[in-house]
């Protein structure tokens, strides 16, 4: 953190960074923290492949942790805009537990983004059927109104129909 602060006021481009996040990370294999703030560091400092690397190196050596697959979603997701990497890296998170309760609907949102509205239409109505939420309710009866209508729109243009989910 002090390496990285330093150079946050002075504006300079962290050069040892990943080498430092990467020997904290060797040193102790199982400390999560190092991983996630490494991550988020190297992320700040538009370090995507070495973010990538950290995030999956802590991964391999902590793989029942969502933080690590959910962090690296976020930067395919947001940085990257690779969706299709983003998620599968929230799936993995998403079998997790302790994973954050708004999972499902990023999960949701991002198979309707690719073009897999079958399979967003699904866990919209699973979200609908399986809580007791009044909001969350709303929001997914919203959703699947929306999907059912995009799936609808091109079999009554003639066009084909929209991918299947996975």
């Amino acid at each position: 953190m002090q390496y990285f602060g330093g150079r946050v006021e002075r504006r300079e481009n962290f050069p040892q960074l990943y080498q430092l996040v990467d020997m904290t990370t060797s040193l102790d294999r199982r400390f999560v923290d190092a991983y996630v703030l490494g991550g988020l560091f190297l992320v700040i400092a538009r370090q995507f492949p070495q973010a990538i690397a950290i995030y999956e190196k802590g991964i391999a050596a902590k793989p029942g942790e969502w933080q690590l697959p959910h962090d690296l979603g976020r930067l395919y997701f947001l940085e990257l805009r690779d969706y299709e990497n983003a998620l599968h890296w929230w799936e993995v998170a998403n079998r997790l537990p302790g994973r954050p309760h708004y999972l499902p609907r990023f999960l949701a949102r991002l198979y309707t983004k690719t073009g897999s509205l079958e399979t967003a239409l699904e866990l919209w109505q699973a979200m609908y059927d399986g809580s007791d939420n009044d909001w969350v309710r709303k929001t997914a009866k919203q959703e699947i109104q929306k999907l059912l209508a995009q799936i609808k729109a091109p079999a009554l243009q003639g066009h084909t129909p929209p991918k299947a989910g996975r």
